[in-house]
């Protein structure tokens, strides 16, 4: 398990105990958080204290009687006021049972907080200390699914809300398309599972790759670009969670039917605090907002199922806003295909008719149904009359781009680009600032194209 962060809040007045905490928490595999170094000069206290709530598994707050106010004409010993208020900031994040008060005997407690679980604090600093460990021991013992209750909490984006609800779609949703309502979430499901599409053996070698590159990874939260079916995402939050127990999962997706499947999919498995419904093309403000209130650093994003190769817009900028969002401990995975020996695009499948099986025409057909009104049947009839492919772009170089696009309205519906994997991994360290920390690949028996899982984390700035 990786070592839960444990906060330590105090007066001056008592940073004695606060140390001797701190120093037992270390020894006991925790990582304290000590008060007097964790507000560097410059910065803002009360925002540096919500950046921290975000980050800890627990906290412990010394309530020392050390002020005194006047109640019902006697003097009473009292908690300082800003701790009173930081207890409520992680109280409110963390829950009451990670959020520990010690308390000096005979001090007033707020009326709100009498029926709060808390530690007395007596002269013996290294009993007091122990308690703390005690607690907290027994806290992360206890299944994380068993200290969560209620519904799952959605967050949905009111901007793509409106953008699902209006007449038309978006001009520049193209792939973004496919899965737009009902009709979009029962296709992508049904072309899953279509082996014409992709192989079970396939999808199970790739799912290999990925737990492999992830064997040495702990994080705190995963958070899921465009879950699909969340199976390979089930696999995924399964390892992770045999080193983190602790592990959160948050899927974002553009439709509310996938959503649900996800987190139905993940909550048996790991604590799910909130769905995302969300564009993480060109709303990821939104989405870092979100994991911000929600997730628990490090992070672990990942964007696989291929989903970087069919991207509306082209790669730098989603490369580069990500970047912004991840912290030095997160991690970004990607799969990819990948360009093998024989490629051209005479060999690819997705530039062939007879690779198009009927699940993925109809769901091809649905979105140009979404643009034009024609019924789906009308438009799969035609299918290989209308349904044409070229070239494309890419800002990666050696990348090869197929666009696929509806000759009738003249209406791109979806980009599939295979990647040369030594130019991708060059590209993401030296133009987008993520730095390669493993990768795994493999190509198919026919050499036209394979696969490669790419794990990366964000490169630091040269002196």
């Amino acid at each position: 398990m990786a070592k839960k962060r444990i906060f330590i809040g105090s007066a001056s007045e008592s940073k004695k105990l606060a140390q001797s905490i701190a120093q037992t928490l270390a020894n006991n595999n925790y990582r304290p958080l000590r008060w007097w170094n964790e507000f560097p000069p410059g910065s803002i206290t009360f925002d540096r204290l919500v950046e921290i709530a975000q980050i800890v598994d627990g906290a412990v707050f010394i309530f020392s009687g050390i002020d005194k106010t006047w109640y019902r004409q006697e003097a009473t010993s009292t908690p300082r006021d800003n701790i009173l208020l930081e207890y409520g900031m992680f109280a409110m994040k963390l829950g009451r049972s990670r959020t520990l008060i010690l308390k000096d005997v005979g001090s007033k407690m707020p009326t709100d907080l009498q029926a709060i679980t808390y530690e007395d604090i007596i002269e013996d600093t290294d009993t007091v200390s122990e308690r703390v460990i005690k607690h907290f021991n027994a806290v992360f013992s206890v299944s994380p699914a068993t200290q969560y209750s209620g519904s799952i909490k959605f967050v949905a984006d009111p901007v793509v809300i409106e953008q699902l609800i209006g007449e038309t779609l978006p001009k520049g949703w193209f792939s973004r398309a496919l899965y737009v309502g009902m009709d979009g979430a029962k296709g992508w499901l049904a072309v899953t599972e279509d082996e014409l599409y992709r192989p079970q053996e396939a999808t199970y070698r790739i799912t290999n790759l990925i737990l492999d590159i992830l064997s040495e990874c702990e994080v705190r939260t995963f958070v899921s670009f465009g879950p699909g079916d969340a199976a390979v995402d089930r696999e995924i939050a399964v390892s992770l969670r045999k080193r983190e127990p602790w592990l959160q999962y948050i899927p974002i997706d553009i439709n509310d039917f996938l959503l649900l499947s996800a987190v139905d999919t993940l909550s048996q498995q790991v604590v799910v605090p909130v769905g995302i419904l969300s564009d993480f093309e060109d709303r990821l403000n939104f989405i870092e907002s979100q994991v911000g209130i929600h997730g628990n650093n490090p992070i672990l994003y990942s964007l696989i199922g291929g989903t970087l190769g069919n991207l509306d817009k082209y790669e730098r900028c989603w490369f580069e806003t990500v970047r912004s969002m991840m912290k030095e401990s997160d991690l970004l995975l990607l799969d990819v295909t990948i360009l093998g020996d024989r490629w051209s695009l005479r060999t690819d499948r997705r530039y062939n008719h007879s690779y198009f099986g009927p699940e993925l025409r109809r769901f091809i057909c649905a979105a140009i149904s979404h643009r034009t009104a024609e019924p789906v049947e009308e438009i799969a009839r035609d299918f290989d009359k209308r349904i044409c492919f070229e070239g494309g772009l890419s800002d990666v170089p050696g990348t090869k781009t197929i666009r696929i696009f509806d000759s009738k309205t003249q209406t791109l519906v979806t980009h599939v680009r295979r990647y040369q994997l030594e130019d991708l991994k060059e590209w993401l360290e030296s133009t987008v600032g993520l730095e390669v920390l493993s990768h795994k690949s493999m190509i198919y028996e026919d050499a036209v194209i394979g696969h490669a899982v790419i794990l990366l984390k964000k490169s630091q700035p040269s002196m």
